[in-house]
């Protein structure tokens, strides 16, 4: 089983990672192509030169100077697409939060100062920490604090990101090297949270979808089949209202398998559906 949030936040990592890729081939290629026209015309204007760009006002430099602009472009975009990456997980821990919710027909347990997916773990009556090891919280909140101060304070590290630099770095970057995904790029031990490699992002999209995928697995866990399938059943029952009364049982049984195995990769064999009353 998975849930259908967790299949979201994976297409969108898949999205950040083809979209950044995409990025760095058109920056590369643009660089092999040009490199002659660049070294012939260094003192050239980009404007006069690309004179059917329809973006060449806003973007004109002597050609000399495009590598270099290119290179700050990249290192922007670096910071982007670390953002978007937080980001997405963010929005699944919130989905996932709503949909236990929904689930259990009860309010998410939140105190102060508890994180939505510290929430989701104390609702379904368990703690993470019982299902993600110290090294991996610790990423997680590494992964948050270097978001938080790229976003919110110039890309200077907080107090509580630095200490955990210095007191947990060079293990979690051991801890990730001996994985099963082995990490080589990704410093936690480093203070410049500002600059990053390219490879370090291809990384922390793979941290964020092994670290996803054993949350949605825990959070699964603590789930009962019956409570998910009643679930679905209420959600069929209210979209699905006037086809209730139209259709075939065995049409509408084909329907309630198609959304089950959306939602939750719930296989038609694994449904009884002589417990369902649609």
């Amino acid at each position: 089983m998975r849930t259908e949030e967790f299949r979201d936040f994976e297409r969108k990592l898949s999205a950040i990672n083809r979209n950044f890729s995409h990025g760095l081939f058109l920056s590369e290629q643009f660089l092999i192509d040009n490199a002659q026209l660049i070294a012939n015309n260094a003192e050239a204007l980009s404007k006069d030169v690309y004179a059917n760009n329809r973006y060449r006002e806003k973007f004109n430099y002597r050609l000399k100077n495009i590598p270099d602009e290119i290179n700050h472009y990249q290192k922007a975009s670096f910071i982007s697409f670390y953002v978007f990456i937080y980001s997405a997980f963010e929005l699944y821990t919130k989905d996932l939060a709503t949909l236990v919710s929904n689930i259990l027909l009860t309010h998410l347990k939140k105190p102060k100062q508890t994180s939505t997916l510290e929430a989701i773990f104390l609702t379904l009556g368990t703690v993470i920490s019982k299902h993600l090891n110290i090294s991996e919280i610790d990423t997680l909140k590494y992964i948050r604090l270097r978001r938080n101060c790229l976003v919110h304070a110039d890309g200077q590290p907080s107090p509580p990101l630095l200490h955990l630099v210095d007191t947990k770095g060079h293990q979690l970057k051991g801890y990730w090297q001996s994985s099963r995904i082995q990490l080589n790029i990704i410093d936690f031990s480093a203070s410049d949270i500002w600059q990053f490699d390219e490879r370090e992002i291809i990384d922390s999209i793979m941290l964020l979808r092994e670290l996803s995928k054993r949350i949605d697995q825990a959070v699964l866990s603590h789930l009962r089949r019956e409570d998910i399938l009643a679930y679905i059943l209420r959600d069929f029952q209210a979209d699905f209202a006037k086809d209730i009364k139209s259709k075939p049982r065995n049409r509408l049984e084909s329907m309630f398998a198609s959304i089950a195995k959306r939602r939750f990769n719930i296989d038609r064999n694994d449904l009884n559906f002589a417990t369902l009353v649609f």
